[in-house]
């Protein structure tokens, strides 16, 4: 009878450790599935970071695009009125120009004919 209790004290020891190891073999699942899930989650929250990173970047570039096309539209704009400027008279040619107009006004200037240089020309000989 001794025998039966000691080989059932070692069975039910047995049991007790097999239920204890079950017991930590869950728990340790249980841990295992909520680091899963936590890397699961933090795998598609980088996932959706990275994606939105790459659609900020590719607005980037297209606004930098834009602007390097706007650049270049302003470059022509500005040779444009260099040119438009170089081709203008100067302040200095415009009043060289009023000089002569005046000079050849037939209103400001008064215009002697051919037959008083003659009369003229005849008194001083004379």
């Amino acid at each position: 009878m001794a025998e039966k209790r000691d080989v059932e004290s070692i069975i039910n020891e047995l049991v007790r450790r097999s239920h204890g190891n079950t017991r930590r073999l869950r728990s340790i699942e249980e841990r295992n599935k909520i680091i899963e899930t936590r890397i699961t989650s933090l795998q598609e929250s980088s996932l959706k970071k990275e994606e939105n990173s790459k659609k900020k970047e590719e607005k980037i570039n297209q606004k930098l695009l834009e602007l390097e096309a706007k650049t270049i539209e302003l470059n022509n704009l500005l040779n444009k009125f260099e040119r438009s400027i170089n081709r203008a008279a100067r302040k200095t040619e415009i009043k060289e120009l009023e000089s002569r107009l005046e000079l050849y006004s037939p209103l400001t200037s008064s215009f002697i004919t051919k037959k008083e240089v003659i009369e003229l020309l005849e008194k001083r000989l004379k």
